[in-house]
């Protein structure tokens, strides 16, 4: 565990004693100290530790050995000649094999550098199965669509939803058959770009200039195109989230402010099993829905006693105006090209083959109203459980709303 500690140097007007911090570092190496982890301190710590017989520094070396610490850096790691970077272990950690210092690139501080008794983790992998539409045959699969779907002939309604869903599925398969492959997880910069990557290659090809000449023009060199790569990158991240914030709706623009802010995190209560934590879940939201519709029978209960006499109705409900074809056409054209799981075509797919499956599609809406039934196949959701608020306990299941995608 890398713990980064910065003090601020304590300046005549700042009221910044030495003492309070010194209390507050001993009230934290006592609660890390009880922690298994590996611990590495480091930072820049503002106290001279090249002059022992300062009285800060003798305070301070001594709450570091009474907490079983100890500070490798002994050379300057400033302009100044004081050492003001630290970094701290403890001995029985065998963290940290060697230490070096270098001159200073661009601040008054040298650079620290350690090698660390660890094996680099390799990057976290995950296994994914999803279809290739890379090579996708739009015009054979919207005819192969069209001749398996004028063949349909069903008056049950699930039996419809059953026939497309197969011959969809069937198709899919065989025009974009799903792919497992492991993948690795990696940190996306949605504002990193081909001129930054240029910049910096160009920043490590001056500095690798500079550290075999040690010429001042190559340092001056070097330092100019550090300050270039790091105003790109400033400028980049915030011409990034300009706009994506100026374009927006609501929605994107709490994801955007809630992942600048590092909330993006999802919470989940703790558990050993992924199904298990599932099942617990399903198990509570059934509870609690089951508890709603007794409350609600109820109610219906005492409204048919309150409201038995006859009342005089001037408009009255048999039946529903069936939908045509061209209604149905114009509802598809205005989804979201975003598709759910359970979805029986990726919405672009529907939408280039609307149609071709949209008779069929006003079929099943018609067949639904006029017989009041709703398709088993449509009634599944997948369901994701939502923190109500971050202040909550993960662990209590009642924090938790549950979110449909259908």
């Amino acid at each position: 565990m890398f713990i980064c500690i910065y003090r601020e140097p304590p300046y005549g007007t700042s009221n910044l004693k030495i003492n309070d911090f010194m209390k507050d570092v001993d009230n934290f190496l006592d609660e890390i100290c009880v922690r298994p982890n590996k611990l590495i301190l480091l930072g820049d710590f503002n106290i001279h530790m090249n002059k022992p017989f300062k009285s800060d520094v003798s305070q301070f070396s001594n709450l570091l050995s009474s907490n079983g610490f100890e500070q490798h850096i002994t050379k300057p790691t400033h302009r100044l000649g004081n050492t003001l970077d630290l970094v701290i272990s403890r001995p029985d950690d065998d963290v940290v094999l060697d230490w070096t210092v270098k001159v200073p690139i661009v601040s008054d501080h040298f650079q620290v550098y350690c090698t660390i008794n660890r094996v680099k983790p390799d990057l976290p992998k995950i296994t994914r199965s999803m279809r290739n539409f890379r090579n996708f045959d739009q015009p054979s699969f919207g005819t192969e669509l069209k001749e398996k779907i004028s063949c349909v002939e069903c008056d049950d309604i699930n039996d419809m939803v059953t026939c497309y869903t197969d011959i969809c599925n069937c198709l899919l398969d065989k025009y974009a058959p799903v792919t497992t492959k492991s993948v690795s997880v990696r940190c996306r910069l949605p504002w990193y770009n081909d001129e930054i990557r240029e910049a910096r290659r160009k920043r490590r090809k001056f500095e690798r200039k500079w550290r075999k000449s040690h010429l001042d023009q190559d340092h001056l060199v070097y330092l100019d195109q550090a300050h270039l790569v790091n105003d790109m990158i400033i400028r980049a991240k915030t011409d990034f989230f300009r706009a994506k914030i100026s374009e927006a709706n609501s929605k994107d623009l709490f994801s955007t402010v809630n992942n600048l802010l590092n909330r993006s995190v999802k919470s989940l209560p703790m558990h050993d099993s992924a199904s298990e934590l599932s099942n617990k879940f399903s198990s509570f939201f059934k509870t609690k829905i089951d508890k709603i519709m007794v409350e609600l029978n109820e109610n219906v209960c005492n409204d048919e006693a309150i409201f038995s006499e006859d009342l005089e109705t001037t408009h009255v409900l048999n039946c529903f105006s069936l939908a045509t074809v061209e209604e149905v056409e114009q509802v598809m054209r205005k989804l979201s090209n975003k598709t759910c799981l359970l979805a029986t075509l990726p919405t672009w797919i529907l939408k280039q083959n609307i149609s071709t499956v949209s008779p069929l599609i006003t079929m099943i809406v018609n067949a639904s109203l006029q017989e009041g039934i709703f398709p088993n196949a449509f009634k599944k959701a997948i369901v994701r459980p939502v923190l109500k608020k971050s202040t909550l306990d993960v662990n209590v299941l009642k924090n938790y709303r549950p979110i449909s995608n259908i």
